[in-house]
């Protein structure tokens, strides 16, 4: 008898302590690892989760959808890091979107990533630490290969400027010469040099048919060049170019401004070209 009373008081008591676990007050249950996410375990506070918060965040990343608060900022820069902030490339910036407490990370806004280079234009474009240089054949020199990573990209040459835009080698050097072109309806008459290239240096004409002689008058002290085409004036076209320099030139010649006729005639002064008819 008194065994099994002892069993039934023992038994009373392990009932008590498994109710006593299972009914956790609504207080005790919301404060149980109150701010803290859930883990992949699903309790508070020890799972591995990480928690949220508003402001700015820094770093290179780039990936969209990611959980994220709402107002939340970083920097980014979707392409290898190690060229952030190397010549042209620069980070962009990231900002967390959608409505309520938590978002995604949107698109990454004003990142300049590495293009193709353009070889001694003073800009690291792909963004290997150095500017290429351009070199003959359009393979780069100094500062890349022409086999990979920094070959020179052949562009308009831009005369004088110390840099091979177009890859040959060479700086092209610029001319002093100016030209105009040259459109007279008759002849026996003048074209003037501009004040800023005064010499005539060149001239390609036409002279429309028929009389078999045209004529080019000119000094090379004068700014003034005389066409005449014949022996009469005010009748026929004159069409072509005129290159004037900078500094004095020598003499025009049937080399160095050539006439289609049968009869070219290169003189000093207009008196020198054929008689005019009256």
């Amino acid at each position: 008898m008194q065994r099994t009373t002892f069993s039934a008081s023992l038994l009373i008591v392990l009932t008590s302590v498994g109710l006593g676990a299972c009914s956790a007050t609504a207080e005790d249950s919301s404060s149980a690892g109150a701010g803290a996410p859930s883990g992949p375990t699903g309790s508070g506070g020890s799972g591995g989760g990480v928690l949220l918060t508003g402001g700015t965040s820094s770093g290179s990343g780039g990936s969209t959808g990611e959980v994220c608060t709402s107002g939340q900022t970083r920097s980014c820069f979707p392409w290898d890091a190690s060229k952030e902030g190397q010549g042209a490339c620069q980070a962009g910036t990231q900002s967390c979107e959608g409505s309520g407490e938590l978002g995604t990370w949107g698109a990454c806004l004003g990142a300049v990533g590495p293009e193709d280079e353009i070889c001694d234009d003073g800009i690291d474009q792909d963004c290997d630490g150095a500017d290429a240089s351009c070199g003959a054949g359009g393979a780069a020199g100094a500062g890349g290969s022409g086999g990979g990573g920094g070959g020179c990209v052949p562009t308009p040459e831009k005369c004088g400027n110390g840099i091979d835009e177009d890859c040959d080698g060479v700086d092209q050097p610029c001319s002093d010469e100016v030209c105009q072109s040259i459109n007279l309806f008759g002849d026996c008459l003048t074209v003037s040099c501009p004040a800023n290239a005064p010499y005539p240096k060149s001239c390609n004409v036409f002279f429309s048919p028929g009389d078999e002689r045209g004529c080019v008058a000119s000094t090379p002290t004068s700014s003034v060049v005389y066409f005449q085409a014949g022996d009469q004036c005010n009748v026929g076209l004159v069409t072509g170019t005129l290159c004037c320099s900078k500094t004095p030139q020598a003499p025009l010649t049937q080399q160095s401004c050539p006439i289609n006729k049968p009869q070219p005639i290169h003189a000093t002064s207009k008196s020198e070209c054929p008689a005019i008819k009256k």
